[in-house]
């Protein structure tokens, strides 16, 4: 079953690739979100044993390292002030909102 579920994401994964490049002003993510809202409204039992530890090894490292391995030295540094605001401001945003979520919610 799990096959089966793999290869019906790739299938996905292909026609939102297919259905970007006939409309191009419509962002990669947009399709890959509507099509992925519409397979979990469905009423087919779609149930994967999911693995977090082998999907961050297997899929996001080498995204991870891809990116870092190609990134331009120079376009980093020549940016590195808006860079440093958002690693900063991002990471204060979510402890910050985290918090006041969980002191409203859990406490």
């Amino acid at each position: 079953m799990n096959a089966v579920i793999t290869l019906f994401s790739l299938l996905l994964i292909v026609l939102s690739t297919i259905l970007n490049r006939i409309f191009p002003k419509v962002p990669l993510p947009v399709f890959q979100i509507i099509l992925g809202l519409l397979v979990s409204m469905s009423p087919l039992p779609l149930t994967l044993d999911f693995e977090p530890e082998i999907f961050m090894i297997v899929i996001i490292a080498p995204i991870l390292f891809w990116g870092g391995y190609n990134a331009s030295r120079k376009a980093l540094w020549r940016y590195k002030r808006p860079i440093g605001l958002m690693v900063v401001g991002l990471v204060l945003v979510t402890v910050i909102g985290l918090g006041f979520l969980f002191m409203n919610f859990y406490l």
